[in-house]
């Protein structure tokens, strides 16, 4: 069974080899794309779901913007 998940792809890709820590309840999915995934079960397993998710996202972003200069 596949779970839900939330994720963000940046375009163009990132460098795998060279991507920062993302605060649980992400990690990075670098098999086929390169993207910031947290899990339906990740989330949910942190104390406060809803401020990890907002962490990860605005986490994910940033690592984005700043590895393409925006």
């Amino acid at each position: 069974m596949v779970s839900p998940y939330f994720y963000i792809n940046p375009w163009p890709h990132l460098d795998p080899a060279d991507l920062p820590a993302l605060p649980e309840p992400g990690h990075w999915h670098t098999e086929g794309f390169v993207g910031a995934v947290a899990t339906a079960d990740e989330v949910l397993s942190v104390e406060n779901p809803v401020a990890g998710l907002t962490a990860f996202v605005e986490s994910a972003f940033a690592a984005g913007r700043g590895k393409l200069g925006v």
